[in-house]
């Protein structure tokens, strides 16, 4: 569990434990977020959930290198500016029902195959949505 009242307060300190433990779930409490986290080989087959309740992100997710990773039940409040989540050489990433909102673009995936991007609410993004 990531969240207030946990042991882990941002979402980087629950992935950062999750590569030191073997755990592939991180189930995240519901609040905002304001970071931006970066996840690599090291969190290959890590799943990263909305325990109920919102859980709001402001900021990004940075992808790189990494396979199996799937980010569910997210919402991402952007400023205009920022990408979501940005996915470079990964394989297998699953985006599933998130929300973005006001991001320039939603999820970028460069040099990224065998994804699945599916029932995801994307509005009022700057450039593109995907």
């Amino acid at each position: 569990m990531v969240g207030a009242g946990t042991q882990y307060t941002t979402i980087q300190q629950g992935i950062a434990a999750a590569e030191q433990s073997g755990v592939h779930h991180i189930s995240i409490n519901p609040g905002v977020y304001t970071e931006n986290d970066v996840l690599t080989a090291a969190d290959n087959g890590l799943t990263l959930s909305a325990a109920p309740g919102p859980v709001t992100i402001k900021g990004s997710f940075l992808l790189t290198n990494t396979t199996g990773i799937t980010l569910s039940g997210l919402s991402f409040l952007g400023d205009g500016t920022n990408v979501a989540i940005n996915a470079l050489n990964s394989q297998t990433l699953t985006v599933t029902n998130n929300t973005f909102m006001a991001t320039s673009e939603a999820v970028v995936l460069d040099g990224t195959s065998f994804s699945t991007i599916s029932n995801n609410q994307i509005t009022n993004t700057s450039a593109s949505a995907i």
